[in-house]
């Protein structure tokens, strides 16, 4: 894949919003590029909070999709989406929780189901 090739030769010339739009593009198309999306994740980890909620939903919702394991990832995104919780379109929370619920986390996300039921009352009972 010319992409993949194009993104893994120079991860560090992209922004934590391209990369997670390249995962999620990926997933999008069920294409797993497994080296590329682990050489990608700590970039992301790292510049977190340069993301906004659409792309952290969207990026915790490609890791699970692609079956990419990454707790480190993972828990970045839940933190960030907790102080960002209020921003988050109703839907795009769904999916965090959905994605965050089958993904080891240091903190369990019951704060995120508990946001998500405040705004759809009985919702978080399916995670």
């Amino acid at each position: 894949n010319i992409l993949a090739a194009h993104v893994g030769g120079g991860v560090s010339s992209f922004k934590a919003q391209g990369l997670s739009n390249i995962a999620w593009a990926f997933a999008m198309v069920t294409f797993r590029d497994e080296v590329l999306l682990r050489k990608i994740a700590p970039s992301i980890t790292q510049n977190v909070s340069e993301l906004r909620p659409l792309a952290l939903a969207r990026c915790a919702w490609a890791y699970r999709v692609l079956a990419i394991p990454n707790p480190e990832l993972m828990m970045a995104i839940g933190d960030e989406s907790l102080r960002k919780v209020a921003e988050f379109p109703s839907k795009a929370l769904v999916k965090l929780c959905d994605a965050l619920f089958v993904s080891p986390m240091a903190n369990d996300g019951s704060s995120l189901r508990t946001a998500l039921d405040e705004r759809l009352p009985g919702s978080a009972g399916y995670f």
